[in-house]
């Protein structure tokens, strides 16, 4: 019998999920094991439990293996950028302050926005070239809202006409633009909690917040923006100003190829588990 592994040692079934995952002697999987010895300022030890368990709620489940970003702003600490981590591949595409906007922070909640100029760099990733899971008619972005928040982007890149780019709710409505010029539009009251839009073809896009499904569209792809991504608001053509800025806290984010109703499920369970963990501690 033959077996498949991924690039972290573990033990794969045919579709991609993970069976058994290599521990490490402090209990941790290897994975979040890497992220936790990296980190300058340690988080609690029921923190980096709830993360353990994330990390491997993600990986068992096929997800992190989809993703090209995974930002945990919600962190423990942040006085050595702890909150700045991809926890997909650490050290490369990092939130950066390359403004020196100074974004306003808080442990476990993450970073807020304020409606003006504050933003943070993906270090440049810029999906036309850096994107790997990510492509033209398979995209997806989440983000999790900590407060209700009306008006502005919470992640986002504009390159010419073409936008990657959701407005969670702005005036009671949401609105969403996968690599295209044209935005899907529906309406959301509130926009605490997952707040994700997927496009799955070339003419399907879909929204969700938490569990439900908010409408799809049929806005035609053209092409992934050649621009920065940006966190916290939006780029527009790597000019180095933020755009539609988001003035809510945002504690996840994370960028992936397209997703089904059953991956937005599991990925609100998983994430909800660890949003309602910490604030319970």
């Amino acid at each position: 019998m033959s077996y498949i592994f991924d690039s972290q040692g573990n033990l794969l079934l045919s579709q991609g999920k993970t069976i058994i995952q290599e521990i490490t002697e402090e209990g941790y999987c290897v994975h979040y094991q890497s992220l936790y010895d990296n980190w300058t300022n340690k988080p609690s030890e029921a923190v980096a439990d709830l993360q353990n368990t994330m990390v491997e709620d993600l990986i068992d489940e096929g997800m992190q293996n989809r993703m090209d970003l995974l930002y945990i702003t919600a962190q423990y600490s942040n006085d050595a950028s702890e909150a700045c981590s991809n926890w997909i591949n650490q050290g490369t595409w990092d939130l950066k302050d390359v403004a020196a906007t100074d974004p306003s922070w808080n442990s476990l909640i993450g970073y807020f926005g304020n409606s003006g100029d504050d933003f943070l760099s993906c270090d440049d990733f810029n999906p036309s070239t850096d994107a790997s899971n990510y492509t033209k008619d398979s995209a997806t972005m989440g983000v999790w809202i900590y407060y209700d928040t009306d008006g502005g982007a919470p992640m986002g890149a504009r390159g010419g006409g073409d936008y990657f780019r959701l407005y969670p709710k702005a005036g009671g409505d949401f609105n969403a633009v996968i690599n295209s010029g044209s935005g899907f539009t529906g309406s959301n009251s509130d926009c605490e909690g997952l707040n994700i839009m997927t496009r799955r073809t070339a003419g399907e896009v879909e929204v969700y917040r938490n569990y439900t499904s908010l409408g799809t569209g049929d806005p035609s792809s053209t092409a992934m923006p050649n621009a920065p991504l940006y966190f916290l608001a939006c780029s527009i053509n790597d000019n180095g100003s933020a755009y539609y800025s988001f003035g809510g806290a945002v504690s996840i984010a994370f960028v992936m190829d397209g997703v089904t109703d059953a991956d937005v499920s599991t990925l609100t369970t998983i994430f909800k588990a660890y949003m309602d963990g910490i604030k319970a501690l």
